[in-house]
């Protein structure tokens, strides 16, 4: 907290009549003072929330393709670093799973808000927000999906074993598994 949010909720926690505000004020001001004397204050001045990493060359190129494709349709220009790192975490997914998330974001950005301001991508990624828009799926597809999304769980986890161990006995492994999901993703 800053000096001025201080002071702010000093005067808010007192509500003191209009005639009472500066002295209410120089009361947070002596507050603010003698807290920073014993070492309670601002250490620094506050730093603007910045994010260090750049999380859209983090994803994969599979995964900027189809970003850059939900980001289009999406069409609200506003946090697209934190709407990267949304998708990362989502993993890689199959085709038609991106593609239902592309969908659902062309038809959030095509709706009437009534005035409200719309979610960012990050907070709708987030909130897996294009399961508002998907029609249920049969059966047969979810267990697709599902089996897809299991290899490619696996997947990721042996990549990130053999990129921390440059092992090549995972390599093998690698190969088997892209293999199995290209063969399981429709075409």
């Amino acid at each position: 907290m800053n000096k001025a949010q201080f002071i702010q909720q000093i005067v808010i926690r007192t509500c003191p009549g209009l005639d009472k505000l500066p002295a209410a004020i120089a009361h947070g001001e002596q507050l603010w003072q003698g807290l920073t004397k014993a070492g309670y204050g601002d250490k620094k001045p506050a730093e603007p929330r910045d994010i260090k990493d750049d999380y859209y060359s983090l994803l994969s190129d599979r995964q900027k393709s189809w970003f850059d494709k939900f980001w289009a349709a999406f069409n609200l220009k506003t946090g697209k670093q934190r709407a990267a790192l949304r998708w990362q975490q989502l993993g890689e997914l199959s085709d038609s799973q991106y593609q239902t998330i592309v969908t659902a974001a062309k038809k959030e950005a095509e709706r009437d808000h009534g005035g409200a301001t719309r979610k960012y991508a990050e907070g709708w990624l987030s909130d897996r927000r294009w399961t508002d828009y998907t029609p249920t799926q049969t059966v047969q597809n979810q267990q697709q999906d599902n089996e897809i999304n299991k290899l490619l769980a696996d997947l990721n986890g042996i990549k990130r074993l053999y990129q921390q161990s440059q092992d090549e006995a995972l390599l093998p492994q690698i190969k088997k598994l892209e293999h199995a999901i290209k063969a399981r993703r429709p075409h």
